[in-house]
């Protein structure tokens, strides 16, 4: 198998690599904008756009707009969660109350949605040809 110019460097940040390349082993970038997936019998190139070393706000929000969907979606649920949970505590006794409960919980579930959205738009991201 050929290998790849020494200016491509391994990296382990972009979309997980079940989800971009199932059966690819790793991935690597280089200036400017070069993707390559590793893959068993050869390589997979293309060229993001826009360049994360260079313009990490552009490759965040159209190259991987999956990071900024589930990062709003974990924003908004943690948020919610909370204020239900925070409502329903004020309303115990005091003797009964535990303000960590809210946080916790609001914690946990914003990192759970957060996955769980990385993933599906990661998912229809790809299968769309998106990005």
């Amino acid at each position: 198998m050929a290998t790849l110019p020494p200016e491509f460097r391994h990296t382990t940040l972009g979309t997980l690599l079940w989800i971009a390349h199932p059966g690819s082993s790793a991935q690597y970038r280089a200036s400017p904008g070069l993707h390559a997936y590793e893959l068993e019998d050869g390589w997979k190139i293309h060229r993001d756009p826009h360049d994360p070393g260079e313009d990490p706000a552009g490759h965040f929000l159209f190259d991987a707009p999956e990071l900024a969907v589930s990062l709003l979606a974990a924003a908004a649920t943690g948020v919610g969660v909370f204020l239900f949970l925070d409502g329903r505590e004020r309303d115990k006794e005091e003797a009964d109350r535990n303000p960590w409960v809210p946080v916790m919980v609001a914690v946990v579930a914003a990192v759970a949605v957060g996955i769980l959205v990385y993933i599906l738009a990661a998912l229809v991201r790809v299968t769309l040809g998106i990005g």
